[in-house]
């Protein structure tokens, strides 16, 4: 085989790899933080980055996608309801505001089938115990649009997607947030604790795990701080009834 002719494979086989992955664009997450001149945090932003072997290969220096605070779908009207006021020194030129957002995103899970970031936003309620009000936005990287999916009430590390990805479920101390990511319509599972007197029950769900897209399961504990004991269930929960449609017991007086 003569070297035109080797060349001419050569290119052949590489033309079929182009074609054959051409149309599954791959994306990659960088966070990038900005400081003030006291080296404070001032805001983030998740950089999206389209196909990052081929940008770097053509030395591109703009990313695809700055997702930052300025320019998420946040109402006035929500970022008065749902933040504290912060009191800052009036002869500053500041006086009391009500800041929406906490410096800039915070990566939850990327669904590769329907090429969308799900990220979260704390707000200016959240404290140093990390209590307060989430923003949850949905990215979709192919038309460079976000929309607000609504509020969850504690720190979203504890998440399952379904597999279809319509629903977003969070779990944090004794509640379950879904949000529902076509309607944008939340359903929450709350178990409360109980303190009283003479007994003190804490209530505690966790580990969500879907078993198709409509039912997941999930643990709950119960604990009895006067005794040191715990009891733990399994519960099924239907997004479609909004409600748990099976409890089974795993262990009791754990202690």
């Amino acid at each position: 085989m003569n070297i035109s002719i080797k060349i001419m494979v050569i290119a052949l086989i590489m033309s079929f790899f182009y074609n054959a992955f051409a149309g599954e664009d791959k994306y990659s997450f960088a966070r990038k933080w900005y400081y003030n001149k006291n080296k404070t945090v001032i805001k983030y932003e998740i950089i999206v980055e389209k196909n990052p072997i081929q940008t770097q290969a053509t030395k591109s220096v703009e990313p695809y996608w700055r997702i930052g605070p300025e320019n998420l779908p946040v109402t006035e009207d929500q970022c008065y309801k749902n933040n504290f006021e912060v009191w800052l020194p009036e002869d500053e030129g500041y006086g009391n505001y009500r800041p929406c957002l906490q410096y800039g995103p915070q990566e939850i899970t990327y669904d590769q089938n329907k090429n969308k970031l799900y990220f979260a936003v704390a707000s200016s309620s959240v404290g140093v115990t990390g209590i307060g009000e989430r923003f949850i936005f949905a990215a979709d990287l192919n038309k460079k649009e976000i929309i607000q999916l609504g509020l969850i009430d504690g720190p979203p590390e504890r998440y399952a997607l379904s597999p279809n990805g319509q629903y977003l479920a969070f779990s944090y101390d004794n509640k379950i947030t879904i949000l529902d990511t076509l309607s944008r319509k939340r359903m929450d599972v709350l178990k409360k604790n109980v303190i009283i007197k003479t007994y003190h029950e804490m209530h505690f769900l966790d580990k969500i795990h879907w078993i198709d897209d409509n039912h997941f399961t999930f643990l709950y504990y119960i604990h009895d701080d006067y005794t040191n004991s715990s009891r733990i269930f399994e519960n099924t929960y239907d997004v479609l009834l909004q409600e748990i449609t099976h409890i089974q017991k795993i262990q009791n007086n754990v202690n």
